[in-house]
């Protein structure tokens, strides 16, 4: 009965080897790889056996042992074949993959250093802007400004001071005896134009440092001119060499004849040879200081004086005392020829 199922389980065992031993010997072809799959691997070849069933590595490969006795009489149990290792096959049309991008790695972090005092920046210099063109404008013009000057005879020669912003040059170097003829430059020092005005100028002459003679009215004057920024006015100048001032405390004239000299006048009738002899102190009488321009005493004499030079505005036909700007004080020599 026990040898009964020894025979039994061992044609079991010897059937069950047969179905192994197809099922490992049966081929199979695989698929090929899809294209979008991982191309560009290389081949794999499978390591070779040797006869003796020990791999190039030296390692002999297993044995698969069963754990049944073996059955007397009975054929060996086959032994299963392992199952090649199908070879993967590569498309050489594929394109391989590109190479993964490096990943990203935190940077080294390195020890704090101490940090190096800075100059703190110097601002820049200003530049100058550029300067612009100013849009040119005419300014309006200006009104002069008069002041009174007319200085009495006997009285010391001295210039006002200028309210205009205007000069006057003028020379009066040896002039002859009689009449005095030049011309005054008129300057204009603002930067505005003078609206246009009358002018006509004046004479006012001293001897040591007194003045002797004066203005009167008379003058030439001329078209009335506008003047021009820093521009310039030529304006004649023509006065007469008179004595028109008396001396200091008044004019000496002859008085009522003395007895000294109605005797010597009697006897220089008597005699054409004797001349009348000059009136004496007692003969001369004060007469009070006729007034300015009133009349003429004679011509100046021969000498050095000095003399201002005023220009005036002639406004309703008169010139007046409305002075505008003056010379200053400036030598005059008088010649007899």
């Amino acid at each position: 009965m026990v040898a009964t199922r020894r025979r039994v389980r061992a044609s079991a065992l010897v059937i069950a080897g047969v179905i192994v031993l197809a099922g490992c010997t049966s081929e199979q072809t695989l698929a090929p790889d899809p294209a979008g799959a991982e191309p560009g691997y290389p081949q794999y070849t499978p390591p070779a056996t040797s006869p003796d069933g020990v791999s190039p590595g030296g390692t002999p490969d297993p044995v698969e042992t069963s754990d049944e006795p073996e059955v007397p009489g009975g054929s060996p149990p086959a032994t299963p074949t392992a199952e090649p290792t199908p070879t993967p096959t590569v498309d050489p049309s594929a394109t391989p993959p590109p190479s993964a991008a490096p990943e990203p790695t935190a940077a080294p972090t390195s020890a704090p250093s101490t940090p190096v005092p800075t100059t703190p920046p110097t601002s820049a210099s200003p530049t100058t802007p550029a300067p612009t063109t100013p849009t040119p404008t005419t300014p309006a013009a200006v009104v002069l400004q008069t002041q009174t000057w007319q200085p009495p005879c006997g009285a010391t020669l001295t210039a006002p001071p200028d309210v205009n912003q205007l000069s006057v040059a003028v020379s009066l170097q040896a002039i002859t005896n009689g009449e005095l003829r030049t011309e005054a430059v008129l300057t204009n020092g603002a930067e505005a134009p003078i609206a246009a005005e009358h002018y006509a100028a004046s004479v006012t002459i001293a001897r040591s440092g007194t003045v002797v003679s004066t203005w009167v009215e008379g003058q030439d004057v001329g078209p009335a001119i506008a003047l021009a920024a820093r521009g310039t006015l030529v304006v004649p100048v023509d006065h007469d060499l008179k004595e028109t001032c008396p001396a200091a405390g008044g004019v000496r004239s002859p008085g009522p004849p003395s007895a000294t000299s109605t005797s010597a006048a009697s006897i220089s009738a008597g005699t054409s040879s004797v001349a009348p002899p000059p009136p004496t102190e007692d003969d001369l009488v004060l007469n009070p200081e006729p007034a300015v321009g009133a009349g003429q005493l004679g011509p100046l004499p021969a000498g050095d004086y000095t003399a201002v030079v005023a220009i005036h505005l002639v406004r309703d036909g008169a010139i007046g005392t409305s002075v505008v700007a003056t010379s200053g004080v400036v030598p005059l020599t008088v010649s007899d020829s």
